[in-house]
């Protein structure tokens, strides 16, 4: 099972309103990651960039549910 399909599967159960909003930034920072990951040289800001859209899914799921 891949990240985004982790994201889509949580997205799908907390996002019903933001679903493809949600889903289209978790692409777009999936789609860097890999891009970035093709060059070895880069490895350290592909896990950064990774770390980022993680930071920013987990803020999006904590604002959505608990205010």
């Amino acid at each position: 099972m891949n990240i985004l399909s982790i994201w889509y599967f949580v997205a799908r159960g907390h996002f019903k309103k933001k679903k493809k909003n949600l889903l289209q930034r978790m692409a777009m920072c999936s789609e860097k990651s890999i891009k970035l990951d093709l060059s070895k040289q880069t490895v350290i800001i592909s896990l950064l960039l990774r770390s980022m859209c993680i930071k920013l899914f987990v803020a999006h799921w904590f604002h959505e549910v608990h205010i």
